[in-house]
């Protein structure tokens, strides 16, 4: 595989989760129905995203996701910085970032799950 499909793709993965489920229910708005207006809420969800504000992430997703309590800020940044590092070209940067990321969030949310 490309080097920036496996960093979209670890992006991609990244973004669902930290969504706490707010991207997903975007994706099979726009699949079922063709619509591809945004609410408000996602909104503010992808401007966390751009904006580099974790203070709005948390705000905006939903208390009852276990993300929520999972990724603390410094995580938030390194999901920034992979963005970053992918829009820049720098793909293996970015697929390792997003690869620890990943695994220390599972292994944390799996510990929330238990």
């Amino acid at each position: 595989m490309k080097k920036y499909k496996k960093a979209a793709l670890n992006i991609a993965l990244l973004t669902l989760l930290l969504s706490g489920g707010l991207s997903l229910g975007y994706v099979r708005t726009v699949a079922n129905t063709g619509d591809m207006n945004v609410s408000k809420q996602e909104k503010m969800l992808l401007d966390s995203f751009e904006n580099d504000d974790y203070d709005l992430w948390k705000k905006v997703v939903s208390k009852k996701s276990k993300i929520r309590n999972v990724v603390a800020e410094d995580d938030f940044e390194k999901f920034i910085d992979a963005r970053k590092l992918a829009r820049a070209g720098e793909y293996d940067k970015s697929i390792e970032l997003t690869e620890k990321l990943e695994f220390d969030l599972k292994s944390r949310l799996g510990e929330v799950l238990i």
